[in-house]
């Protein structure tokens, strides 16, 4: 994808998304009791709308899964019975490619 480094695109709902996102990852202990506030994210993440960029809800799992290792294992377990959950959890996607693809997401929104 090829774009003008001057394009912006008015996402409001997306950017508070991502950093909404990076704030759980810095203030939230990887541990299993804290799973819920990571579901609920999830599920509030795939509701966001856009007008011109993908959810980069697969490169935020990727993230996830890296950086919050014990809080994705439960992500997992849980996924076999809920189907939003099953899909985002078994996308495969490297970290170093989930996070350029998330800044670039960045760069192009009002973040």
């Amino acid at each position: 994808m090829t774009l003008e480094e001057n394009v912006k695109w008015n996402e409001p709902e997306l950017a508070e998304a991502i950093k909404q996102f990076e704030r759980l990852l810095k203030n939230t202990p990887d541990k299993p009791e804290h799973v819920i506030t990571f579901t609920g994210f999830l599920r509030t993440l795939l509701r966001v709308k856009t007008k011109n960029v993908t959810v980069p809800a697969a490169e935020m799992t990727a993230i996830l899964k890296n950086e919050k290792p014990q809080i994705f294992r439960v992500l997992k377990k849980q996924s076999e019975s809920t189907p939003y959950l099953n899909y985002l959890i078994n996308i495969n996607m490297d970290y170093y490619v989930a996070q350029k693809k998330l800044s670039l997401v960045k760069k192009l929104i009002s973040y």
